[in-house]
């Protein structure tokens, strides 16, 4: 009975060490992983922002989850925005891996002139091989229509979301 009773402390032991071990594993994988993260939110933060303290009018941008919203790849995303005074929009997403992509205007909505006070959608899904990270939404609002050139319209009729660069 000593030996039997002996046995199984053993096997117990086994399963504590092993359940440790991976535990630890865990907390150092999770622990580099927010590490990462917090570096890269670190990095955004440091990255330029131009400010105008007096603005003629705003230009207000949400999700359709709100700010800092989590979706998964192959989910629909909606970005509304709105301007204060008419105005000439363009909006830019920038993805995962570093990627810019016009969003607005596109090959559903061509005219970047946007009225006064009227709410406006762009509609899109988050492509399904997209590794996980932060995007961003980024939106320009102007009096004078200097935000889409030329290439830029005619890459639009050929692709929805066309690529701008890195």
């Amino acid at each position: 009975m000593s030996i039997f009773f002996r046995r199984n402390q053993i096997k117990n032991t086994n399963k504590i060490i092993s359940f440790a071990s991976t535990l630890l594993l865990m907390i150092i994988f999770f622990s580099i992983t927010f590490m990462g993260l917090a570096k890269e939110q670190e990095d955004f933060k440091k990255s330029i922002q131009i400010m105008n303290p007096r603005p003629d009018f705003t230009l207000s941008l949400r999700l359709d989850k709100g700010t800092g919203a989590t979706y998964v790849p192959g989910e629909k995303i909606r970005v509304y925005f709105r301007t204060s005074k008419s105005a000439y929009v363009a909006l830019f997403g920038y993805d995962v891996k570093g990627n810019i992509r016009l969003l607005f205007p596109n090959q559903y909505q061509k005219n970047h002139f946007v009225e006064a006070g009227r709410e406006y959608m762009v509609e899109g899904i988050i492509d399904p091989g997209t590794p996980p990270g932060f995007e961003y939404i980024q939106g320009f609002a102007t009096m004078e229509p200097v935000i889409v050139s030329r290439e830029f319209e005619k890459r639009i009729e050929e692709e929805f979301l066309p690529k701008i660069g890195e």
